[in-house]
C-alpha cells in the first residue's frame, strides 16, 4: 500500500491536464499524424521532469522539436508563397490562337486572345481575383472579364481606345443578346470617322505595342483596362 502511495505521489494530478491540453492542441495542427507520436513523446518528458527522473537527452531533443513544431504550425510564414497579381502573371501575356470547324458549313473560324495585366477591383459581388481578354477575329474585337458587368447603352454606346498613349478614339459597343454581362463587342471601325479605315482598330493595332480601353461597368464606372497587343499575327486569323 505504501508503494502504491509513492507511485500516486509521483504522478500529480497535473499530469492528466498536461496530457489533454497536449492532444487538443494537436488537433489544431495540420501535420496532426505527425504530431500526435511526437506530443505523446513530449508528454512523457514532462512526466519525467515531475517524477524527478534521470534526464535523458534524446526524450528532451524530442520534446523541443515537438514544441518547435506546434510554433511553427500556428505562427504565419513569410516564405508561404503570396498571391500572384495579376500585373506579374500576364505581364508578358502574348497572343493565343485558336480555331474551329463549323460541322454544318464546314468552315474554319480562326480567333486570338490576350490576356491583359490590369489588376481589376471591382466591389462584391464582383470582387477578387479578376482580368479582362482581347479576342480578334476576322469577325471584330471582344472584350470579356472573368467577373463584372459591362455597361454599354444602345444605340450610342461606346468604349474609349489609344494606342501607345496616343489620341483617344471612340468606338462603337454593344452587349451579347443571351443577356451575358461579362463580355463586350466593339467595332472595328471608328464611331466619329467611321470612314477612315486608318482609325479602325485593325490597322492601329497591327502598328502598336499597347492599347489601352476604357469601359463602363455597372457599379464601378469607367475602368481602364491596358492590352500589350505587339506581335499579333494576322495572318493565323
Amino acid at each position: 500500500m505504501e508503494q502504491t502511495g509513492k507511485i500516486a505521489e509521483r504522478r500529480p494530478p497535473v499530469l492528466t491536464l498536461i496530457a489533454g491540453a497536449t492532444l487538443i492542441l494537436s488537433y489544431f495542427t495540420p501535420l496532426l499524424l505527425l504530431s500526435l507520436p511526437i506530443m505523446a513523446t513530449a508528454g512523457l518528458c514532462i512526466a519525467a521532469a515531475f517524477r524527478k527522473e534521470t534526464p535523458k537527452a534524446a526524450p528532451y531533443v524530442v520534446g523541443a522539436l515537438a514544441v518547435l513544431l506546434l510554433v511553427w504550425a500556428h505562427v504565419p510564414h513569410s516564405f508561404a508563397q503570396a498571391p500572384v497579381s495579376n500585373a506579374i502573371r500576364y505581364k508578358s501575356a502574348t497572343w493565343e490562337y485558336g480555331s474551329a470547324i463549323d460541322p454544318m458549313r464546314k468552315t474554319a473560324s480562326k480567333w486570338a486572345t490576350l490576356d491583359s495585366p490590369t489588376e481589376l477591383n471591382f466591389a462584391a459581388p464582383y470582387d477578387g481575383d479578376n482580368r479582362a481578354e482581347i479576342e480578334v477575329s476576322s469577325v471584330g474585337f471582344i472584350l470579356s472579364v472573368l467577373k463584372g458587368q459591362f455597361v454599354c447603352n444602345p444605340p450610342d454606346g461606346t468604349v474609349s481606345i489609344n494606342f501607345d498613349g496616343g489620341p483617344v478614339g471612340r468606338y462603337g459597343c454593344s452587349e451579347p443578346s443571351d443577356g451575358t454581362t461579362t463580355t463586350l463587342y466593339i467595332d472595328d471601325w471608328s464611331h466619329d470617322d467611321p470612314g477612315d479605315h486608318s482609325k479602325s482598330l485593325s490597322a492601329l493595332m497591327a502598328k502598336a505595342k499597347t492599347m489601352t480601353i476604357e469601359a463602363e461597368f455597372y457599379g464601378t464606372g469607367s475602368t481602364q483596362m491596358v492590352f500589350n497587343v505587339a506581335g499579333l499575327d494576322r495572318s493565323k486569323l
